[in-house]
Parts: structure tokens; sequence; C-alpha cells
């Protein structure tokens, strides 16, 4: 059995505000945990995210991290399943935030995999798995640091986990760019497809349609998405 108390839970805030869905996930999660560390204020997800992974190496008591982003909507029983997985990491399963939401997940080929061919139940590995609802073994990082495949900084007392990667010829957020470095290093992560989250307020669950017209002072004006010339993938 799980021992939660050596269970650390974190979570980057951008501002000082999280969503409800995540309020309550942490209000049901009383007694699956050892200690619950969020940051706020700190608008560089990246520096976000490197600053609690150090902190949670420095935290000899916690043998898991559980990085849980504040606009992640969860429930217990999310949590539960994400910590009795037995892989060293394990990611649940949400979607991006645009219209209509897709799904994060891409299979070991780095191709995402189409809503419907993703199983109901069960685990997917997966070469880029986001960081909104992550289970990561201390082994993981160790791992990282014993190859030598993280730069230090702070006088060679903390570590660079987090930064841009460019793979597949696409250049890659930081928490995809985490997970390809935890690949290369020969550890496969994982997505739990069982764990169904609300990210931001979409879901899984097939979407309304947006309108393509807004107003301003009883006027209609014609919204037009700009061309993107830039090739990036990875959760927004």
């Amino acid at each position: 059995m799980k021992d939660f108390s050596k269970v650390l839970l974190a979570t980057p805030i951008r501002g000082n505000v999280t969503c409800t869905l995540y309020t309550a996930g942490i209000m049901q999660s009383n007694g699956l945990h050892g200690g619950w560390l969020p940051m706020a204020g700190q608008s560089d997800i990246y520096v976000a995210r490197n600053v609690l992974a150090n902190e949670f190496l420095k935290r000899k008591e916690f043998d898991t991290l559980v990085c849980v982003d504040s606009d992640i909507g969860f429930t217990r029983q999310h949590m539960i399943d994400l910590l009795e997985s037995d892989e060293q990491m394990v990611s649940g399963l949400y979607t991006d935030k645009c219209q209509p939401p897709m799904p994060f997940c891409r299979d070991n080929d780095g191709r995402p995999v189409p809503l419907d061919e993703i199983p109901k139940q069960g685990m997917l590995a997966a070469r880029f798995v986001p960081g909104g609802f992550l289970k990561m073994d201390r082994s993981v990082f160790e791992t990282l640091i014993e190859k030598k495949m993280v730069n230090t900084y702070g006088g060679g007392q903390l570590h660079h986990f987090y930064f841009g990667r460019i793979v597949l010829d696409n250049l890659l957020s930081e928490d995809y760019s985490f997970s390809d470095l935890v690949y290369s290093a020969g550890i496969q992560p994982w997505i739990n497809c069982g764990i169904r989250l609300n990210h931001d307020g979409r879901t899984l669950d097939p979407q309304p349609a947006q309108p393509e017209t807004a107003t301003l002072q009883g006027k209609e004006l014609k919204t037009t998405a700009a061309p993107s010339t830039v090739t990036t993938i990875g959760p927004t």
C-alpha cells in the first residue's frame, strides 16, 4: 500500500487564484498526501516548475511528487488512481484550451492520438505527457542527475529540469520538454486514460460550438483567426 505521508503535492499558480474544481479536489485529497506546496505569483511556468521540483528534492521525507496545476479540476478518486499507479511517471488525461478542445495525448512517436482511439481505461505509453496532473517518483529526478542530463545553477545546488527542447522539428512546451528528457533517460512516461480531468472548464466530452461573431454596442464584429506560422506543441 502507498505511504501517502511521503507524497508532496505541488501547484504553480500564475497569480493568486485557483479554479473552483481544483480547490474542491485539494480539499477532497485530505489524507492522500503529507504536504501541499503552492507557489503563487510566479507568472513564468518554466521558473515555477523548476523551483517546485528542486524544493521536492530538498525535502527527503517525500518520495513522490504530484504536480497539479491550478486550473485542473479533479476528484479524490482521480488522485487515488494516480498515486496507486506503479509506473515512475504518470499523467492524467485532459484537453488543451483550443476550440474545439483536443486531448493532450501523443504516442511514443509523438503523434496525436484521436479521442476515439484513446482507451477508456488503462495505461498508454506516451513520449510527451503534460505536467498539469503528473505523478513522479523521486527516482525520475535522481536518474536525470546521475546521467548528467541537467545543468545546475545556484552554486551547483539546484538543477535545471524544465527547459525548452526541439524534438521532431517541433518546439516543445516546458512540460513536454521535461517528459521527452525523461523518455531520453530511459524512463517511460505514461498516461492513465481512466483519469479524465477538467482543464479550465474543458473536458473530454463534446464541447458546444462557439459563435463566430461578437457584438460591441449593438454592432456585429467578424472574428477571424490569424494563421499560425510557428510550429509548437505542448499544453497551453
